[in-house]
């Protein structure tokens, strides 16, 4: 079946001779179709040009620090990742006070704390991205701080010990005398 050709549109027969199908079968396109597209012997519609309007100005060239930033640095304050050697750091310099009455014991959390402490730091200064510089530094000053602390209560007990040592364990003077120097 044959459509005529003032039916069929702008199809025309190609440079091989007569379409044998109709490019508008289905009804002439809406918008131009792209030549890689157009069936043989599509001819894009002419459509008018809308009329030349005034143009807006572009939008100013970004600057930087026109705007703030959405999305701030991370930091060990907002929840972002930390190092975990700086978190240990303060949680072991923190248990060193917690636990300075066991004296001897207490050496354990203190140098791992400081050990931690200085390496959270040491990977601090090679990416400060990664954070976690104060934690350290709390670990060690709290890991310092029950050093001392642990020091001055083996002293003290010792002096303790040396004036009351002599006593029996269950005798009211070893009581009295505890009693006295505490």
């Amino acid at each position: 079946m044959s459509v005529p050709s003032e039916e069929r549109g702008n199809a025309e027969p190609g440079p091989d001779g007569p379409l044998d199908f109709d490019p508008y079968r289905f009804g002439r396109p809406e918008h131009p179709v792209p030549a890689e597209f157009a069936p043989p012997g599509y001819r894009a519609p002419d459509v008018p040009r809308e009329p030349n309007l005034p143009r807006t100005p572009p939008p100013p060239r970004y600057q930087p620090g026109q705007y703030a930033n959405p999305y701030p640095p991370r930091s060990a304050t907002n929840g972002a990742a930390s190092n975990s050697k700086a978190i240990a750091s303060m949680v072991l310099g923190i248990a060193s006070i917690v636990l300075c009455w066991l004296t001897i014991l207490d050496v354990v959390p203190i140098v791992l704390a400081v050990v931690f402490g200085l390496i959270a730091v040491n990977d601090h200064r090679r990416d400060p991205g990664r954070g976690g510089r104060a934690m350290a530094i709390t670990g060690i000053v709290c890991a310092a701080i029950g050093a001392v602390l642990a020091i001055v209560l083996t002293v003290w007990f010792v002096n303790l010990a040396n004036q009351c040592g002599g006593l029996g364990t269950n005798s009211s003077q070893l009581q009295q005398c505890v009693r006295d120097h505490i």
